[in-house]
């Protein structure tokens, strides 16, 4: 009985301290200023890369997808016809090495049959 206690006491002793770090999680005035103008408003970097594989940020769409039912709780993919460009699999990533992290690398061959092209 008296350990369980200490488990528990212990355990809501973790989940204060690792809740008390979102506490202080805050973004300082001049990152502030920066939202709706080098930053999204969500916090993220509003520019695209230098290559143009990831365009700008220009503040989502615009109009909902033609196949779009207001009220009917189903909303629809935008992106619907959209395809890939390509497709890194472990046979090819030499190819788009300079477009990898180490650990996705790893992970490729490590697994190469598990991880799905679409997650990378």
């Amino acid at each position: 009985m008296m350990m369980n206690k200490l488990k528990i006491s212990v355990l809501a002793a973790m989940m204060v301290l690792a809740w008390a770090v979102f506490a202080f999680a805050a973004a300082t005035p001049e990152e502030a200023a920066q939202l709706g103008k080098n930053l999204t408003l969500f916090g993220a970097e509003a520019a695209g890369n230098k290559d143009g594989s990831i365009p700008a940020y220009t503040g989502g769409l615009k109009t909902p997808p033609a196949n779009y039912n207001p009220g009917s709780g189903f909303r629809p993919d935008p992106y619907v016809d959209e395809r890939p460009l390509f497709s890194i699999t472990a046979n090819n990533m030499g190819q788009y090495a300079d477009k990898l992290t180490d650990g996705v690398k790893y992970l490729l061959k490590k697994w190469p049959k598990l991880l799905p092209a679409r997650y990378l």
